[in-house]
């Protein structure tokens, strides 16, 4: 049976739709349903509901919730089956350029787990602005870089691995509804990043699609990271937009809540950057796999990181 057709078939269900498992898997929607009818074929079983011009999530039916287990743990095995197979293998160190936010929130957690299965493994990390990573890059003074900020450029390989909302918080005393409309927004004084920075981008687009400018914003403050953010709004300075992957690493987050802003999503992804023409050690590659695997998630990251 295809490990890959596996995967496909979790991100079919996880994603809700045969378009979303492409998506995620960098493959046609017709790569997605013969990987399916494939394992129903091989089974004998009808593994998922599908609801032809609706918009209904595909589900799995009761032998697909079965099967659902069952490729969980078959992949689940192969993982520690990699992981056993290489743990007395000589690792090449290899080097992981970030920008500050996943540099500080998200990579330590992931070269943690990375270390925990391989403790043979040597990785430096640097960090530096997301304009200046890629430059960098092409002159080689690291391997592979993290960052927030979509790459198109022909001599690199951008991979999506991430998936990290922003998601807007307030300060526990502030008397808010748990989802307030965009001219409430307006009002509010709102605490953000510099200018310029990817995600300060990102909020500005994502208001230009419901027809509003930052200038619209009732702008109090203006912060260096989102760490800063979620303090500033902690001593209840404002409201702010923060990753939502910050939240899942604070411990002791009582002082603020998320709110909803009723028409206004705020979608950031995180991608994996290499040289297309450099070598492609098998430690970094190990690594560019390991990044793209869940186990690392669960826990702090345990919502979902990689649906999109």
């Amino acid at each position: 049976m295809n490990l890959q057709w596996l995967k496909i078939y979790l991100d079919v269900i996880e994603t809700g739709s045969f378009a979303g498992a492409g998506r995620r898997q960098h493959i046609t929607q017709p790569t997605v349903s013969m990987a399916v009818a494939s394992l129903e074929k091989q089974v004998g079983q009808t593994l998922l509901v599908r609801t032809p011009g609706q918009r209904a999530r595909v589900s799995p039916t009761r032998e697909g919730v079965i099967f659902q287990d069952f490729a969980k743990n078959v992949i689940d095995s192969y993982n520690k089956m990699k992981i056993q197979m290489l743990q007395d293998k000589e690792f090449e160190p290899f080097s992981v350029a970030t920008s500050p936010t996943p540099g500080s929130v998200i990579l330590p957690v992931l070269l943690k787990a990375f270390k925990n299965d391989f403790p043979q493994s040597s990785c430096k990390v640097r960090t530096h602005s997301g304009k200046e990573i890629i430059h960098r890059l092409k002159h080689k003074e690291f391997d592979m870089a993290i960052t927030g900020i979509p790459v198109d450029d022909p001599e690199v390989v951008t991979e999506r691995f991430f998936f990290d909302p922003m998601e807007l918080i307030c300060p526990t005393a502030m008397k808010l509804n748990d989802a307030i409309t965009l001219q409430h927004l307006k009002r509010l004084p709102l605490i953000i990043r510099n200018l310029g920075c990817n995600t300060t981008n990102i909020i500005e687009e994502s208001l230009s699609k419901v027809g509003l400018t930052l200038s619209d914003m009732n702008v109090v403050m203006q912060v260096y990271g989102n760490a800063d953010v979620f303090n500033a709004v902690a001593l209840d300075s404002g409201v702010g937009f923060v990753t939502r992957s910050l939240l899942s690493t604070i411990d002791d987050n009582d002082k603020v809540r998320i709110i909803q802003v009723k028409k206004l999503k705020i979608e950031r992804y995180l991608h994996l950057v290499r040289l297309k023409h450099s070598p492609f050690s098998p430690t970094l590659k190990l690594f560019w796999e390991y990044a793209k695997e869940d186990q690392w998630r669960q826990g702090r990251f345990a919502y979902n990181t990689i649906n999109w």
